[in-house]
């Protein structure tokens, strides 16, 4: 486990806000802003390194931010409007970033082996990868973007499978 920290002053009033970024083994997490009409907002995250698409140095609001994009709203808050992450004034940036970038490569390492281990039929048969595919179609239920009757189709799907 790794973790790094930082502060960014908020508003005239608002004094200092605190910043924290912890990496596990297969999700990172901790306390982050999110750009919410023009301002940073303070907000706990956590996300799994799959759904991470880039991540990198950057200035904003005159601030160097570490900045975490990712594929879906979902892994954030329900009531924000962005999929960027960022991490202001974070201790050890560049490490931080490079930390993320090695474990979002290991992971998609790890499913792309995972899904060359098939069954005779074609179709993976890991509990784990099982596991995930619901979990995404929960996802998409939660979010409106499935109804509660596609998401039971695409999960009667998922379990003929098996």
């Amino acid at each position: 486990m790794s973790e790094y920290t930082g502060t960014y002053k908020k508003g005239l009033f608002s004094g200092e806000k605190q910043v924290r970024l912890i990496l596990e083994e297969k999700r990172l997490y901790g306390q982050g802003a999110y750009m919410v009409q023009g301002t940073f907002t303070a907000s706990p995250f956590e996300l799994r390194y799959s759904v991470i698409r880039e991540v990198s140095i950057t200035k904003l609001k005159g601030l160097t931010c570490l900045l975490i994009k990712t594929e879906s709203l979902l892994n954030f808050r329900r009531e924000s409007y962005t999929d960027d992450l960022y991490l202001p004034n974070l201790s050890n940036m560049e490490e931080a970033r490079d930390e993320i970038l090695k474990r979002v490569k290991e992971t998609r390492e790890a499913a792309a082996e995972d899904k060359n281990t098939v069954t005779g039929k074609g179709k993976a048969d890991s509990p784990q990868d099982f596991k995930v595919r619901v979990e995404k179609l929960q996802i998409l239920r939660e979010s409106g973007m499935l109804s509660e009757e596609e998401f039971l189709s695409e999960k009667k799907k998922l379990l003929d499978e098996i």
